[in-house]
C-alpha cells in the first residue's frame, strides 16, 4: 500500500509538471494564477501520498515533516517541468505547400494573441509559409525546420535580411480583419523598424531610437490593417508620420 502511494504521488507530480508546461505554453504565461493554484493543489496531494508512503508514522499536514516532503516533491516537480520544456511539442498541424509538409502548429499558437480568430490565423500562417517555401533555395536550406515546425527563426532571419521585400509577407495580413496590438507584435515591429532605419544610414543626422519610438507611438494611433498594408509606407498617412518622426528625431 505504501509503495502504491509513492508511485501514485510521483505520477501525480509528473502529471502536474507536464500539464503546467502545456497550459503555460497555451496561455503564454508561466505565472497564470489559475494554473499555479491547480498545480499547487496537485503538489499538496502528491506530497501527502509520497510522504505517507515513506513515513513510518502518521503524516500530519500541519507539520515540519510534511513541509520537508513538500520541498522534496517540489524539486521533483521542477525536474519534471524542465523535462517538459525540453521535450514539449504542440500537436502537429501539417499543411502541404510547394511540395513540403510544413507543421504550422507552433506558428499558429505563437500568433494566437495577435490574431485571435482561428480561421484567420490559419490563413495567415499558411500564407506566410507558402511565400517562404516558394523560394526553392530557402525551402531546401530550412526544410528540416519547416517540417518540424521550428521555423520562427527562419521568419526572423528573412524579415531582418536585405531581401525581405521580395517575399511580400505583409500581404498575408490582408485577409485578417481582427489583429491585436500585443507586446510581441510591438517587439517584432521595432526590430524591423530599427533594421530599416539602420539601412538608411541616417544615424549621423537622427537619433535612431527616438525615430523608432516616435514611429511606434504614431503607428499605435492607426488601424493595424492599414499599417500592415503593402502600400502603407507610400501612402499619405505613412509619409506624413515618417516626416514627423524624422523631424522629431533630428540630432541637435
Amino acid at each position: 500500500m505504501k509503495i502504491f502511494k509513492i508511485i501514485l504521488g510521483l505520477l501525480l507530480t509528473y502529471g502536474a509538471g507536464k500539464e503546467y508546461i502545456s497550459a503555460s505554453r497555451q496561455l503564454f504565461s508561466f505565472f497564470d494564477p489559475g494554473i499555479i493554484i491547480a498545480v499547487l493543489l496537485m503538489l499538496l496531494l502528491s506530497t501527502w501520498l509520497i510522504g505517507s508512503g515513506i513515513s513510518k508514522e502518521k503524516l500530519r499536514i500541519l507539520s515540519w515533516q510534511y513541509l520537508k516532503y513538500f520541498g522534496a516533491t517540489f524539486v521533483i516537480f521542477v525536474l519534471f517541468a524542465f523535462i517538459g520544456i525540453v521535450t514539449f511539442k504542440f500537436e502537429p498541424e501539417i499543411v502541404k505547400v510547394n511540395g513540403i509538409n510544413v507543421d504550422i502548429a507552433e506558428f499558429m499558437n505563437g500568433s494566437k494573441k495577435i490574431i485571435p480568430d482561428d480561421n484567420q490565423r490559419r490563413q495567415y500562417c499558411v500564407c506566410i509559409v507558402t511565400k517562404l517555401t516558394a523560394d526553392k533555395d530557402l525551402a531546401e536550406k530550412y526544410q528540416t525546420e519547416f517540417e518540424s515546425g521550428k521555423f520562427s527563426k527562419v521568419i526572423m532571419t528573412v524579415q531582418s535580411g536585405p531581401d525581405a521585400y521580395k517575399y511580400d509577407l505583409e500581404e498575408c495580413m490582408g485577409s485578417v480583419s481582427d489583429i491585436q496590438w500585443t507586446p510581441e507584435f510591438e517587439r517584432g515591429l521595432r526590430v524591423n523598424l530599427m533594421k530599416q532605419l539602420t539601412d538608411l544610414q541616417i544615424s549621423s543626422t537622427n537619433d535612431l531610437n527616438k525615430y523608432c519610438d516616435c514611429l511606434v507611438d504614431e503607428y499605435k494611433k492607426i488601424q493595424i490593417n492599414e499599417l500592415t498594408s503593402s502600400d502603407f509606407s507610400q501612402s499619405d498617412n505613412g509619409i506624413k508620420i515618417d516626416s514627423i518622426c524624422n523631424h522629431k528625431s533630428k540630432s541637435k
